[in-house]
């Protein structure tokens, strides 16, 4: 019996010690959807330009300085470009963009379900205030969904996945 004990305990130590981390804190992050097509935030044109949603390419484009200002406030700057994440509107689509010297706070929050490292992404004050993907609206960038917010599943979620410790 002491043998089935100390198994156990060994087996309870080794599966909590591989827990993943859930909090988001300060570093360098590659910031991609959860569900679909794997895509992640990209800077393909660079400072003052929207945000594209492209595959992964271990770039700094995709990297992303992430800067905890409060429990859920973040502000998000690209590692390539130096740009924040702000709201902005470009060829008449409502579409997340990088500026260099102008960026907002944005709130991450924790997406309910199973995935427990998966987050929303929204910029406060703009209505609607969740960045999304919608591939038939624009395929090729970030856009804030304008779905029914009553409705599970119609954001996007994304994984930031850390990079670096050090911003």
């Amino acid at each position: 019996m002491p043998r089935l004990f100390t198994l156990f305990t060994t087996f309870a130590m080794l599966s909590a010690s591989l827990v993943p981390v859930l909090s988001l804190t300060s570093g360098i992050y590659t910031i991609c959807k959860v569900r679909g097509d794997r895509f992640c935030l990209h800077m393909r044109f660079g400072a003052n330009e929207e945000i594209q949603l492209e595959p992964p390419t271990g770039g700094q484009r995709q990297q992303w300085l992430v800067t905890q200002v409060g429990s859920e406030d973040f502000i998000l700057m690209n590692s390539a470009v130096g740009c924040q994440v702000t709201r902005g509107s470009k060829d008449s689509i409502d579409v997340p963009i990088c500026l260099g010297d102008l960026g907002s706070v944005v709130t991450v929050s924790q997406a309910p379900g199973p995935a427990e490292d998966a987050y929303f992404i929204d910029v406060p004050g703009a209505t609607p205030p969740r960045i999304a993907h919608d591939t038939f609206v624009n395929p090729m960038n970030a856009t804030f969904s304008e779905t029914n917010t009553d409705s599970e599943g119609i954001y996007t979620e994304f994984r930031f996945i850390r990079v670096s410790d050090s911003i």
